[in-house]
């Protein structure tokens, strides 16, 4: 199966998610859908009794009597009334509100929501998670450990400059290692570029040389390629920019126990954005949004509600954007 995607690249602000909680724990594991209803694999770490799911127009208790297992499969026939999902797309979430009264232990934003973390499953697909991410899968395996079998997919694309002119040697991030060492890849003299991975909802940084960072995102499919292509804000050729880079110098304290320091450079006067975001990539909180003086510049993120995990903050202006990695540890 092959999906085209044309145009320019899709901005991440425009598709990612931009508000969200944080959660305590990551209990959802696996969701389907079949003629019969939904279907809710779930890892709890305690009987369910007093725990709720809710949904964007719904809410259901658990029975007393749910087994407690380590891949819990739950339907209705688990629940003290109906619950309604919509396939198409929903927000849920499930609550324990003894302790946490106004927290989700966990949730699951997918499908034509806004700020969905994933897309809806097709039928016989599922939507599955990894530590860090939600995936798509074709061959569900509710009641046992997620696997990575018909849940891998590819993009194929080609980066060309504002007169559509293929770039070479572009390098394409879409992740990082254990040790947060990007992971990208680079397109060849055609400008086309490969990556093979989760079915997942993709980011991707572009960058290339005296052009500006384009963020852009795609959803990969299981067994299937997608095809898109990338129009970056430059011309090959142009003389190049010559003023100083933007520079994210330190975070300090890194890791930090309540709050933390993120400082930064800039070249010019520009409008600026620092922002932090949790390892979903879902929005946590805004830190500065307006125009600054050109050179260096710093802002306190208050994380003291905050839970322990890592986070990323993003420094947006019109000409890059730049992110770190931070460590909040209680």
């Amino acid at each position: 199966m092959r999906l085209v995607i044309c145009g320019a690249a899709v901005l991440l602000g425009a598709v990612g998610p931009t508000v969200a909680n944080p959660v305590v724990e990551q209990v959802f594991s696996e969701l389907t859908f079949d003629v019969i209803g939904w279907r809710l694999e779930m890892t709890p770490w305690e009987e369910l009794s007093t725990w709720f799911l809710t949904t964007m127009s719904d809410t259901a208790e658990f029975r007393p009597d749910v087994p407690l297992e380590d891949y819990l499969v739950v339907t209705q026939d688990d629940l003290l009334r109906p619950l309604r999902i919509d396939p198409q797309g929903d927000t849920l979430r499930i609550w324990k509100p003894e302790w946490f009264p106004n927290l989700p232990v966990d949730e699951l934003i997918f499908g034509t929501v806004e700020g969905a973390f994933i897309a809806s499953p097709p039928p016989g697909y599922s939507i599955s998670t990894s530590l860090t991410f939600y995936y798509l899968d074709a061959s569900p395996t509710m009641g046992a450990p997620n696997d990575s079998l018909n849940a891998m997919g590819d993009i194929h694309g080609i980066v060309t400059d504002s007169l559509g002119t293929p770039m070479e040697g572009v390098r394409v991030v879409y992740g990082n290692d254990i040790m947060g060492n990007p992971i990208f890849a680079m397109t060849d003299e055609t400008g086309e570029f490969r990556i093979h991975n989760y079915a997942r909802l993709q980011y991707m940084s572009v960058q290339a040389e005296e052009c500006p960072i384009e963020l852009t995102s795609v959803q990969i499919w299981p067994d299937t390629t997608v095809e898109m292509s990338i129009a970056l804000d430059c011309e090959m050729g142009a003389e190049p920019w010559e003023g100083p880079a933007y520079h994210l110098l330190a975070t300090k304290p890194n890791p930090f126990a309540s709050g933390t320091s993120f400082l930064y450079a800039l070249p010019t006067p520009a409008d600026v954005r620092v922002a932090v975001y949790d390892a979903r990539g879902a929005l946590v909180k805004i830190l500065f949004e307006g125009r600054q003086s050109a050179g260096r510049h710093t802002v306190t993120w208050d994380a003291s509600d905050i839970p322990s995990g890592t986070y990323v903050c993003r420094l947006t202006t019109p000409r890059a954007v730049l992110t770190t990695r931070c460590i909040l540890a209680r």
